[in-house]
């Protein structure tokens, strides 16, 4: 998250949300000055199901435990797994970031399922 701090703006990582995977918040608001502070927020990465959270941005401390409005049930169990990101090379030497689902104890000598 970011905020405006004078000059310049202050970066705040959500540890409410996961760290690799797809967020997306919206105000409930229909006026941007009508606002409360409280925010929807989607959130789901590759080893968590999908769920929806009501956050309060002016909650004391700052981004306190979000409501969970709505979840999805778990389709399997996610213990011992781990999500790291990485980017690899195209031919043009454009960066392409990607996600790797891995045992958190694997030493990397495993099948791999690759979509794209």
């Amino acid at each position: 998250m970011f905020t405006p701090d004078r000059q310049e703006w202050t970066r705040r990582a959500l540890d409410t949300v996961p760290a690799e995977g797809t967020v997306h918040l919206w105000s409930l608001d229909a006026e941007r000055l009508e606002t409360n502070g409280e925010v929807l927020v989607s959130a789901h990465a590759p080893i968590t199901p999908p769920k929806l959270l009501l956050l309060d941005l002016n909650a004391a401390p700052l981004l306190g435990a979000p409501v969970i409005l709505k979840r999805n049930r778990e389709n399997f169990d996610a213990s011992g797994l781990m999500v790291t990101r990485h980017e690899a090379v195209s031919t043009d030497g454009e960066m392409i970031p990607y996600t790797q689902v891995d045992p958190a104890n694997g030493n990397g000598d495993a099948p791999v399922h690759l979509t794209a």
